[in-house]
């Protein structure tokens, strides 16, 4: 398992927003934030570690 923290934002919110996660891959990050949205603005993978 791999803990993940992303950055990202919305086209309807103010700021971004970080979320942490503990997935399998880098793949069920994006779908779980849906990074691949058309209102997702950007998005920025700050941490990537194995647990």
């Amino acid at each position: 398992m791999k803990r993940f923290v992303v950055e990202f934002k919305e086209t309807y919110m103010d700021i971004p927003v970080t979320r942490e996660c503990v997935v399998s891959s880098f793949d069920e990050v994006m779908r779980l934030y849906e990074l691949n949205n058309p209102d997702i603005e950007y998005w920025n993978l700050i941490l990537e570690e194995d647990v």
